[in-house]
């Protein structure tokens, strides 16, 4: 195992402890008991043979005979057929509650572990700055979020039976210190020497595990997109072309898996060839060289028999855990850049939704004070010294070739992204001041793409409404067909089979485009925003409910803040106030 294998593994192992120390100690605690109980459940096989009437050389008094009938007589217990088979089913029966005990701690452990690790990941990745998260792929967070989460779990799991084994393996160790040092110390030159026979793997291993970190990035991206444009892929009739890209890009992953398959069974054969050449030398040793007691030896060499399969199990798990670490790493660099990236938030998750609405209002008006911004890449400017004075309750155009940055300059008055020169004041205050977040719950954003829930009518719309709306679901029922009618939706949806409570599909796919951009359109009114800006919104409606947003629009002017970006003019003839770019 290399360095960044270990740092991997440090990083884990501490988080799991921090999160949960007091739980993490117990359940150390109680591998190292069941450890210690199954070593001497294995001694115990000695005393049942000798009190069988097996000749196991306890005339010696070196031998572990000898010693377990001194123990016997200082507790004064007479060691009977009875009384050594009821102390071994004690320990037995012992050993199984206190296994069963740390199973279910450990998985409970495992599980606390990563539910927390995926709130918290979820939680940095709800609060990054949209520009970070606007320049990535989303399908690398999608898969952040599922399967990289679900590698950490399987690498705690394997993490806990790497220590569980450890455990053992050192009480084991100790036991046959105990019976005989020379043997057992010889034993471990030999596991010593299997170790390192099979340690060159170890690189080739972790390359492979980065190959397939890298696989599963490409099948992710690869799935993601291919899912979201399936219409358009089968409206050319390009199923098999785009089939045969995601066979190729799994093709990679399966390669790699298989590999580590082979590494694992390889170290198997080993490991097997090695125990048995072990043993045979180890008995060999012990009859020709080291006058061992044979009630020792038949010790010794059962523990040697259950210690070679660990120390198999255990090269297996580090081979697991050095195969899985680029994936962690990976995981802990992401969580890091989407920290770096991170909202100085002023309203904290675990805060109460009411509370969370008694953030920043609008009084006075919005001020653009010489604002440029260009992009991360170093392309060039969106648009450079913007200035302008928006006042409240005022309609504003924002207009301008394509290409000029209007859905650009939207977004830093949505408080989405924050300018590159320049600033932003509301009511004369920066905008990184009052808190970007606090500020977007007073904006309501309408884009030009619609995103809907595979919901109702009214689940789409009242989740915008928070509990400082106050009233009834009558009244609820009643300001949702209000902001419909103000979006020109309000007909359309009575004529859906069941009104409010119809489903409409996954991203409103049973409603025309023209649909779906009315329920957004009043969506956002409904929020009672102190801020709305309609970016194309009108662009998917026909003529005649084109108008209507249009007169809707004129109805709000002068009782809400608006910012408007449209290429028909039809939308934006009523309004005086612009901002050109461009």
């Amino acid at each position: 195992m290399n360095g960044s294998s270990l740092h991997a593994l440090g990083v884990l192992s501490a988080r799991c402890f921090s999160f949960a120390p007091f739980k993490t100690l117990i359940a150390f605690g109680l591998m190292l008991l069941g450890s210690f109980t199954s070593g001497i459940g294995l001694l115990m096989i000695i005393p049942l043979l000798s009190v069988a009437g097996v000749d196991l050389g306890a005339g010696n008094d070196s031998g572990l005979i000898a010693k377990f009938g001194a123990l016997t007589q200082r507790l004064d217990i007479d060691l009977t057929l009875e009384a050594v088979l009821l102390i071994y089913v004690a320990l037995i029966s012992f050993m199984g509650a206190i296994n069963y005990a740390n199973s279910v701690l450990s998985a409970s452990l495992q599980r606390s572990f990563i539910l927390s690790l995926r709130a918290s990941t979820s939680s940095a990745l709800f609060y990054t700055k949209w520009r970070f998260l606007n320049r990535n792929h989303m399908s690398d967070f999608m898969r952040l979020l599922t399967n990289q989460i679900q590698v950490t779990s399987s690498m705690l799991y394997v993490l806990l039976g790497l220590v569980s084994g450890l455990i053992l393996v050192s009480v084991y160790v100790c036991f046959a210190l105990v019976l005989s040092m020379k043997l057992t110390l010889l034993a471990m030159f030999f596991g010593l020497l299997l170790i390192l026979i099979n340690w060159p793997f170890t690189k080739y291993i972790r390359a492979s595990g980065e190959k397939q970190l890298l696989a599963a990035k490409e099948s992710h991206r690869a799935i993601f997109e291919n899912v979201s444009s399936l219409k358009i892929i089968k409206s050319y009739a390009a199923e098999n072309r785009f089939l045969e890209y995601l066979a190729s890009t799994n093709k990679e992953a399966e390669v790699q898996q298989v590999r580590i398959s082979k590494f694992n069974s390889l170290t198997v054969l080993i490991n097997s060839v090695g125990a048995a050449t072990i043993f045979a030398l180890l008995f060999y040793s012990s009859i020709r060289w080291f006058d061992v007691p044979l009630a020792n030896l038949l010790a010794l060499l059962f523990i040697f028999s259950r210690l070679m399969p660990q120390i198999t199990g255990l090269q297996n798990k580090v081979q697991i855990l050095t195969h899985k670490g680029p994936s962690y790493l990976d995981l802990l660099e992401r969580i890091n850049e989407l920290d770096d990236w991170a909202e100085d938030a002023l309203i904290s998750q675990s805060q109460p939704q009411a509370n969370a609405f008694s953030g920043v209002e609008m009084k006075n008006n919005i001020v653009l004070d010489n604002v440029s911004y260009h992009y991360m890449d170093g392309v060039g400017n969106a648009f450079s010294s913007v200035s302008a004075v928006i006042e409240r309750n005022q309609t504003v155009a924002i207009v301008g070739p394509s290409g000029v940055g209007k859905s650009t300059l939207a977004d830093i008055l949505a408080g989405l992204i924050d300018p590159t020169e320049g600033q932003m004041l509301v009511d004369g205050q920066p905008l990184e001041e009052l808190g970007a977040l606090s500020w977007r719950q007073r904006v309501a954003y309408v884009t030009q793409e619609v995103f809907l829930f595979h919901d109702t009518v009214r689940a789409n719309l009242s989740w915008v409404c928070t509990p400082q709306h106050g009233g009834s679901e009558a009244d609820l029922d009643g300001r949702i067909w209000k902001a419909l009618k103000s979006a020109a939706a309000d007909r359309f949806v009575r004529e859906l089979p069941h009104g409010l409570d119809t489903q409409i599909g996954d991203r409103g796919v049973k409603l025309s485009g023209g649909e779906r951009q009315r329920l957004s359109l009043a969506r956002a009114i409904l929020s009672e925003p102190d801020l709305l800006i309609l970016d194309e919104a009108t662009s998917s409606l026909d003529r005649e409910n084109e108008l209507k947003i249009r007169d809707s629009l004129r109805e709000l002017d002068g009782k809400l803040t608006i910012v408007v970006i449209a290429h028909n003019e039809t939308t934006i003839e009523h309004v005086s106030h612009r901002i050109e770019l461009g």
